[in-house]
């Protein structure tokens, strides 16, 4: 697709996995505004649990290939989606972008080896995070933290100080990436609005970074199936 000027518009395949909350679709609408400014057409599929299990029934994960991005969205119920992040995570193509929101930033994390830990007070609204030095804010729904260890498989981005509900302080990770791997965490909800900054940045960041699909030429599969 060309825009006005006849310029070839970039196009990303984007895969939204909602693991049942009102997430997903603040994620869709995210990628759309980002689309607007950024000029990438996204072309967002949403999927829910149970088409990843029908998909991991039916096939050997390449229908997964295809997708620049696939991102897990936040969920109100801990330990939801254990098989289907499974899949995703032993499926998912070295040149495709892994994004976890939430939710979906703790089994990421938990995939490469670090369990979350319950805090001592639910965060919610508005909140401030350690950015590269500087205080940014992002939207927070959540009750568990990802500890940061010395010694973990994440690399920092942002943190912030928290109290933990079996005691004692410690940093957690508001916004990861998996040492070699493009993989990345968000333990906020910046798609709903307050810190959509961060997550245009981090979506800036990866459209500039992205190689080409070196599977390209395979079969598309129907997401219609």
């Amino acid at each position: 697709m060309s825009d006005k000027k006849g310029t070839k518009k970039v196009s990303k395949k984007v895969l939204i996995v909602d693991y049942g909350s009102k997430s997903a679709e603040n994620l869709a609408k995210m990628y759309e505004q980002h689309g607007v400014r950024s000029g990438i057409e996204y072309k967002i599929e949403i999927k829910k649990e149970k088409d990843l299990l029908k998909l991991k029934e039916g096939g050997n994960g390449k229908q997964l290939h295809d997708y620049h991005i696939i991102h897990q969205s936040g969920s109100r119920v801990r330990n939801l989606g254990e098989e289907a992040v499974k899949y995703l995570m032993e499926n998912v193509h070295e040149d495709t972008y892994m994004i976890g929101t939430c939710h979906g930033a703790q089994e990421i994390a938990k995939h490469h080896g670090v369990e979350s830990k319950k805090l001592k007070e639910s965060q919610k609204g508005k909140q401030e995070i350690n950015y590269d030095g500087q205080k940014r804010s992002i939207h927070k729904n959540h009750r568990w933290g990802i500890p940061v260890a010395s010694n973990s498989k994440l690399e920092v981005i942002a943190t912030s100080e928290q109290e933990f509900h079996e005691g004692g302080t410690g940093k957690i990770y508001e916004i990861f990436k998996v040492k070699g791997k493009n993989h990345y965490g968000i333990q906020g909800h910046g798609e709903q609005g307050i810190g959509k900054d961060l997550m245009y940045e981090l979506l800036d960041k990866l459209s500039t970074q992205q190689k080409p699909k070196k599977h390209s030429q395979e079969k598309k599969y129907n997401s219609t199936q």
